[in-house]
Formats: structure tokens, sequence, C-alpha cells
């Protein structure tokens, strides 16, 4: 069975995900994690942020190289490495 997502959900949920990943930014700069050192806060985002492109979003951290650094350290950490699918 072939999973049917109507384009106006599509495009709201990358609208609001755009959103969020704009406070990450704001957050990320100057700083590599959320709360000045890695901690339970970096990783509760991991299993989302770092699948991004899994899901062909990642195109939305172009943008937000804070983001896109910040994701590209958390995947590289090997317990995240170890659990992604």
């Amino acid at each position: 069975m072939k999973l049917y997502w109507h384009p106006f959900s599509v495009a709201r949920g990358r609208h609001d995900l755009a959103e969020h990943l704009d406070v990450l930014e704001a957050l990320l700069r100057g700083q590599d994690w959320l709360a000045g050192t890695y901690s339970l806060a970096d990783v509760c985002y991991a299993p989302f942020v770092t699948t991004l492109g899994l899901v062909d979003l990642g195109g939305l951290l172009d943008e937000r190289p804070a983001a896109r650094a910040w994701v590209e350290r958390l995947a590289a950490r090997p317990a995240v490495h170890a659990t992604r699918p």
C-alpha cells in the first residue's frame, strides 16, 4: 500500500520544520551544543535531525550553517552513529 501525503500537509510540515531550524540556527551560532556542552538536549534531537537527509529534508540545513555543523557533530558521536537507522 502506497501512502499518499496531501501536498498542503507536506508544505506545511516543511515550513514548520524550517521555522524550528531557524530557532536552532540562532541558538547554535557561537556554540557547539544546545546547552553549551553536549547534553540530553542534543541527544533528544539526534533521532530527528540526523535523519533529515533520509526523508529528503536535508536541504533545509543548506541555509543554516550552524545547525548543519551541529547535526554533523551529532551524527559523528559514537552513540548516535551506532543507533542511526
